[in-house]
Order: C-alpha cells, then sequence, then structure tokens
C-alpha cells in the first residue's frame, strides 16, 4: 500500500565533518570542467547526497538549475511530497527549480526509470550546461561488485566521472568520496533531506549488495573500502592511460567513414580490441563485454553486413550500431526516417537533408539537383558509354545499405557529379561539394 508520508531528516547535533575537505574537493573537481559552461545543472531528488551536491553548487555563484524527476505512480514512494521538498529547498536557496514529470514504459522498472530520468536529463539540458550528479564512492563499490560478477571489461568496471552528456556534459565532482562524508557534511550545515526506504529495503541486486554483501564484506576485512578506493583510483588512472594511448592511434585510423580493418593488421589481436573498445567510449558508448562473440569476428572482417547493438554509456536504450561492409567498421546513431526528395538547390552554401548536410563551396551556375530515394535509377558516369544501376554503381563507391536510401544523389545539368561524399565527376572536387551525415558517430 502506497504511503503518503515523506520523511524528511533534519540534522540533530553538529558534528566534526570534512567539509573544508570536501568543499574542496569539489570545488577541484569542477575547476577540471568550467571551460565553456555557461550553467551548472543538479539532478535532485531530495536525499542526502544531491541535497550536499546542491549546496556545493550554490556555493560556486555560477549560474544554477536543479531538475527533480518525478516518477509518480510509478513506486510505491511520496513522489509528490519529495517534490514539494525540493521545491522549497530551491526557493530557500533561491535556485531556479524544475520538475520533470516521467512517463515509464513497460518491463524492469529499475531499468525503465533511470532510462526516463537520463532522458529527461538530455532533453532539458542544452549546449555549455555540465550537469551534476551525486553519486558517491559507495555507490563506486557497489558498481564495482556488480560489474565484476557480470564479467564486464576494463572499460565498464567503474563509473565514469565524467563523460559527454548529448549537447552538454556530465560531472560526478562527489565520486572519490564516502558516503558517510556527506552525511557529516550534511549535519554539519544543518541540512535537511528525505530518506527513501527502498535504498535499505529494495530487493533489486543493488539494494540487496548494499544491505546483504557490503556488512559480510565489513565483518571480514574492516578496512576493505580505502583498499578498494586505492585499486578503483589505480583501475581509473589506468584506463585514463590506456584510453590516451589507444585515442592516439585509432585518431591516426580513422577516417570521416569509420575505420578500414586493413589498418588495423599490423596490431597484435588483444591491441586491436583495445582500440576497438576504446573508440567506442570515445563516442560516449558502453563497450561489449569481453565475452561478446561478435566483436572478434567483425575485427576478422566476417560477413557483409555483420552489425552489434550498443547504447550510450547510463542508457539501457540501444541506439547506436556498428556495423562491417567492405571491409570497414562503420558507427552510427539511430537513422532518420528516408524521404523522397527532388529538389532544386541554387540559394545557399548549405542545404538541410534527414539527418545530414549538403555543403558546397560555390555552387555552380544554374545551380543543381539533389535527389534522395529516387529508386534503382539508371546513370551514365563520365567517360562511359552504357548506363549503370544506382545502386551497382552505391555498390562500387562503398556506400553501406543502410545508408543509401539517405544518401543524396547531386546533378548538374542532367549530369551526375556526386553522391553522398563520394564524387563521380571532377566538378564536384571543384565545387568542395561535401556531405556531412548527421548519425555517423565521431570520438569527441
Amino acid at each position: 500500500m502506497k504511503s503518503d508520508h515523506c520523511t524528511i531528516t533534519h540534522a540533530t547535533m553538529p558534528q566534526t565533518a570534512p567539509q573544508t575537505t570536501l568543499t574542496e574537493s569539489f570545488a577541484a573537481a569542477l575547476a577540471r570542467h568550467l571551460d565553456d559552461v555557461d550553467r551548472l545543472v543538479v539532478a535532485f531528488s531530495g536525499g542526502v547526497d544531491s541535497t550536499v551536491l546542491l549546496r556545493l553548487a550554490v556555493k560556486q555563484r555560477l549560474p544554477l538549475v536543479a531538475l527533480y524527476c518525478n516518477h509518480g505512480e510509478a513506486f510505491d514512494t511520496p513522489s509528490h511530497a519529495w517534490e514539494a521538498h525540493c521545491r522549497r529547498v530551491c526557493a530557500q536557496l533561491k535556485v531556479d527549480f524544475h520538475a520533470l514529470p516521467l512517463t515509464l514504459p513497460l518491463g524492469n522498472l529499475e531499468n525503465s526509470a533511470r532510462q526516463a530520468r537520463y532522458q529527461a536529463f538530455a532533453d532539458f539540458c542544452r549546449a555549455g550546461d555540465l550537469l551534476l550528479m551525486a553519486h558517491h564512492l559507495d555507490d563506486q563499490h557497489e558498481t564495482l561488485l556488480t560489474k565484476l560478477a557480470r564479467g564486464a571489461a576494463r572499460h565498464g568496471l567503474l563509473i565514469p566521472e565524467s563523460r559527454t552528456f548529448g549537447r552538454a556534459r556530465l560531472l560526478r565532482p562527489l565520486l572519490w568520496r564516502a558516503k558517510e562524508e556527506l552525511i557529516a557534511y550534511a549535519r554539519d550545515e544543518g541540512l535537511e533531506w528525505v530518506e527513501d526506504p527502498g535504498n535499505a529495503q529494495g530487493m533489486n541486486k543493488r539494494a540487496r549488495t548494499r544491505r546483504e554483501l557490503i556488512p559480510v564484506l565489513t565483518g571480514i576485512w574492516p578496512e576493505w573500502a580505502s583498499g578498494w578506493r586505492a585499486s578503483e583510483q589505480a583501475l581509473a588512472d589506468e584506463a585514463r592511460a590506456l584510453a590516451f594511448f589507444t585515442r592516439r592511434e585509432i585518431d591516426a585510423l580513422l577516417d570521416d567513414k569509420g575505420l578500414a580493418l586493413e589498418r588495423l593488421t599490423p596490431y597484435p589481436p588483444q591491441v586491436q580490441i583495445q582500440m576497438l573498445l576504446g573508440w567506442l567510449w570515445a563516442c560516449g558508448l558502453q563497450p561489449p563485454g569481453h565475452h561478446n562473440l561478435a566483436v572478434p569476428l567483425l575485427l576478422e572482417g566476417r560477413g557483409t553486413n555483420t552489425s552489434l547493438a550498443l547504447r550510450p554509456v547510463d542508457d539501457p536504450r540501444e541506439s547506436a550500431w556498428l556495423r562491417l561492409y567492405q571491409g570497414r567498421l562503420w558507427l552510427h546513431s539511430l537513422l532518420p526516417e528516408p524521404e523522397v526528395l527532388d529538389r532544386h538547390w541554387d540559394g545557399c552554401n548549405s542545404l538541410a537533408l534527414p539527418g545530414s548536410r549538403l555543403e558546397c563551396a560555390q555552387l555552380p551556375e544554374g545551380g543543381v539537383r539533389v535527389l534522395l530515394d529516387g529508386g534503382d535509377a539508371r546513370v551514365r558516369l563520365p567517360a562511359r558509354d552504357h548506363h549503370t544501376s544506382l545502386t551497382k554503381l552505391m555498390q562500387q563507391l562503398g556506400i553501406p545499405t543502410w545508408e543509401r536510401a539517405l544518401t543524396p544523389q547531386i546533378y548538374h545539368r542532367d549530369r551526375l557529379i556526386a553522391i553522398g561524399d563520394a564524387p563521380v565527376h571532377k566538378q564536384a572536387r571543384e565545387l568542395g561539394l561535401t556531405w556531412r551525415p548527421g548519425w555517423r558517430l565521431t570520438p569527441s
């Protein structure tokens, strides 16, 4: 039965807390990411973690917004009472507050709620925003335990401290601080927060890990948390070092169409896998586990259209794909719906198309004709006496099957001069004609 009671915890007696250390740690983490930041956006649930995060963010005296996600009736929690509490706290702190109502899809409720929250944050945030989340060291410990049990590779073992997040950037400035430090800070500052009984009583794996497994570890190794922190920081440092070198190597091999497999052949198989995983990670995607059999198949170039569904970090939706076509790996997000288009273009140097943009340094006299999804037309190429099918020509040019309905054909005076970013006539190069598909993913 759902309870309408909203439990608010008040600070009782001031205690000695590492306030200065926590404040300095937060400010230092924030300072590393403030370039080109217009405002801070705090994910604010009203719990002790996000309450501490909000208070620390307020002290930075930067433009600030707090976001609360209201799950409505989905959980046995007083979501509306918590929203009222968060609104009241923000009013006291003079912080701009926004409540985001969530509609949860069917399926695993915990995953659905998480997906909906991240989607709501992504929809709200704009370029120049720094989204702050209150994950802390205890969350890191629980994540490591969970990921080890699932057989995750190095890239997926830890919660990332920062990453790109849609148009914005995400930062977890409290990630290396223990929960007890946050509680001590909240008590010392006299803060109020809500308590979610589900954190302690829930039956999901994370709640059970916190309730059942962590006490066993503490009973056997009382100092296990400090040891794990050292190991996690070492893992994070090693991951950054590995990412630095693999990123440098992979950047030298990538082009605007992805990665030609023949360019990987000088590297040992284990290094090829790390470079592939580093490429995915640099594009904001969660790399597949080391046990995923599709990875070696893709690297070996087996099949003609092998694909692997991927998802962004912290988002359970499958919204990106790694695909193999003609000895090349392509990485793309969700493709737009194709449209039938026949347009005369002569008014500007850039033409917007479904999910892509066509650019030209200087349009020729009389402009050009741009076609999309024109079917399997017959075209005649320069220096050839016979016609060939558009499908065959696209195959010869290496245009993958999933892009063909979205790839523009550009004609000048009834002469085909380019298909997408593949020139078929020297005039396309002379005009500086380029095509930029927005779905192709590149490292940030």
